[in-house]
């Protein structure tokens, strides 16, 4: 061997060395960065040995090869099976924590926090490592302004991805998660500057979400003027709430009205509300609520409607619900079109509330409410559709399980009326209820008789800018990937609901053929195909269903087959990749619409029965 060959292979083998030393040194720094962040965080993860591969041995002998067992050893088979048991004791650990975090969602849609952070911590006791679980006890945490905890517990989150999966992209959706809720927990603790950093990163993992980009111009906003403030010289103005509550009590009116106008401003801000719990303004203004002074009465209304925001003030409320919905209710009946307006509000926010909701069914407020809005209706008074708007949330919260009672009072010709409103919130308030009540049989054949449903085909159509308040669909490019078009969907929603409860009626489905309805729900499918998550306003999922249940039922009549052509390629686009219930309403409706000749043909072309024979073993799943 020549000089320059043996060179050559020490330079090889100093190269190699060289790596290797790098490598250790990278596992070094892992290992100390690991240590220093476990030093940090106050509680304790569950024993993770992935993290003994960090470890860095204080020498530089070489790695003893893997030891391989022998075959038939007892011991060993013993082990094996000490491994499979703790398979299954973990597997059976996350069938229990599922469970505790379904519960726990159930109890966050109800607005019951508390019993939502209880049913999350049961479910972190199971999988102590379960990233979700603590990414939704922290919303909870926000939500009743725990916000220090809300932080923790995102900590937990990042650190172990961060250590544990080198990096935020492995559990893409659950650190995103981690840094939007962490920073809203550093926005509820004042500290912009966090919060900016957090958003940021969010924004990495997530470069479209909407309303995180939201979030942090808002946030940037707030530490400008804070930073602003702090420029000159000038020191924020800080209000005493305690006095401000305790002026409610005053025997002078307009320092009890002025208080209030200042509660009721204030009270729009998250943390004015959780101040807010710890004054007796509940008792206060329950006594406000029988002042003979009309101002005081639309003030306290007001307050009371912004204050109930809070989850921890809702939950006081809940005691005293039955007396505060019956002084609410002889609100309703006063001659100043400001007191029904603020009264009607307050109490649509009280019916929001699953274990307050009841208080109001057992009530006369149905009724009454009702009627109001027939006399708004029939008067229009100054201000009527925003007295009619909020009337009409209080049916809509109120009935969110049980909509029969309304039924009973004949409510259909009120809200049919409402449909020819110039508001686009009244219409789809009253298009909603008319949803609600269309899942009855006594209600289908009102709907019918009425022609109800003939007035309702005019918000059929998704492109009806004049009806639906909706901008066309955006030119594109032949096979462009582009995003459909931004539709404002609730009106279209509810009207689609109707007609999926109506179409079993072969009226029905002759009026949907006869009116170009089978072309608007073909566009509703078009426009969905065409949509992502990112979409502004986009069709809800819920349309989507409804309108693919309405054109499976319209598929059985053979003569609207042939004119549903169209939503044979968008169904098809859509059916892989929908939600189950949407899944199973497209594939119904795909396989009615190939029984015709034309459309089997068009079916075949698209390889559409391969995909509806994967999406079949989906939907049995």
């Amino acid at each position: 061997m020549t000089k320059e060959e043996r060179t050559a292979e020490l330079a090889v083998k100093v190269e190699a060395l060289k790596e290797e030393r790098r490598l250790k040194k990278e596992r070094r720094s892992k290992w100390e960065q690991w240590r220093k962040t476990k030093a940090i965080v106050r509680r304790n993860l569950p024993t993770d040995y992935n993290k003994w591969a960090y470890y860095e041995p204080s020498d530089d002998e070489e790695d003893k090869e893997e030891f391989v067992p022998p075959a038939n050893d007892p011991a060993f088979a013993a082990l094996e099976k000490d491994i499979d048991e703790r398979a299954k004791r973990r597997a059976e650990k996350q069938r229990e924590a599922t469970k505790h975090k379904e519960m726990g969602n159930e109890f966050f849609k109800a607005g019951n926090y508390e019993k939502a952070i209880n049913a999350y911590s049961e479910a972190i006791e199971c999988v102590r490592d379960g990233k979700l679980y603590y990414t939704n006890r922290a919303l909870a945490h926000i939500k009743l302004g725990n916000f220090a905890k809300a932080v923790e517990d995102c900590d937990r989150v990042l650190e172990i991805a961060e250590i544990f999966e080198n990096g935020f992209t492995k559990s893409k959706d659950a650190c995103f998660k981690a840094f939007t809720r962490r920073a809203m927990g550093y926005v509820g603790l004042n500290k912009h500057r966090e919060a900016i950093e957090d958003l940021t990163q969010a924004l990495l993992l997530e470069p479209k979400d909407v309303e995180t980009k939201k979030l942090l111009k808002r946030t940037e906003r707030n530490k400008r003027e804070k930073e602003e403030a702090e420029r000159q010289g000038t020191t924020p103005v800080v209000v005493d709430y305690t006095e401000l509550v305790n002026n409610l009590s005053s025997g002078d009116e307009s320092v009890v009205i002025s208080a209030l106008e200042s509660i009721e401003e204030a009270a729009e801000k998250e943390e004015v509300r959780v101040t807010l719990r710890s004054t007796t303004l509940l008792p206060r203004l329950m006594v406000l609520l029988d002042s003979q002074n009309k101002i005081v009465q639309s003030a306290t209304a007001a307050t009371l409607c912004n204050c109930l925001l809070d989850p921890k003030i809702k939950a006081a409320v809940r005691p005293h619900a039955t007396l505060i919905i019956n002084r609410l209710s002889s609100l309703l009946e006063s001659t100043d079109i400001l007191v029904r307006e603020k009264a009607a509000g307050t109490l649509g926010n009280l019916s929001a509330d699953s274990l307050i909701r009841q208080e109001v069914l057992n009530s006369d407020i149905l009724s009454q409410s009702l009627s109001s809005v027939k006399y708004e209706w029939k008067t229009k008074g100054i201000r009527y559709e925003a007295r009619i708007e909020r009337l009409l949330a209080i049916l809509i919260n109120s009935c969110t399980e049980n909509s029969e009672k309304l039924l009973e009072l004949h409510a259909i010709p009120v809200f049919a009326a409402l449909l020819s409103s110039d508001s686009t919130v009244i219409q789809s308030r009253a298009a909603c209820l008319l949803a609600k009540l269309s899942k009855h049989e006594q209600a289908q054949t009102l709907l019918k008789e009425l022609k109800v449903t003939n007035q309702m085909l005019q918000f059929l159509d998704p492109v009806n800018q004049s009806a639906c308040n909706i901008p066309p669909p955006a030119p594109t490019d032949s096979g462009s990937d582009e995003p459909g078009p931004k539709v404002d969907s609730p009106l279209i929603e509810h009207t689609v609901r109707v007609f999926a409860n109506c179409a079993k009626d072969p009226s029905v489905v002759t009026l949907l053929r006869e009116n170009n309805g089978l072309s608007n729900l073909s566009s509703i499918i078009e426009i969905a195909s065409r949509q992502n998550k990112d979409t502004l306003n986009r069709l809800t999922d819920s349309t989507v269903g409804n309108a693919a249940l309405c054109i499976a039922l319209c598929a059985l009549d053979v003569s609207c087959c042939g004119l549903l052509y169209d939503v044979i390629e968008p169904a098809l686009k859509m059916v892989r990749d929908a939600p189950p219930a949407v899944q199973k309403n497209l594939a119904v409706a795909l396989a009615r619409l190939a029984k015709n000749e034309r459309n089997l043909v068009r079916f075949r072309e698209l390889h559409g029965v391969e995909i509806l024979y994967q999406v079949g073993g989906k939907v049995a799943n």
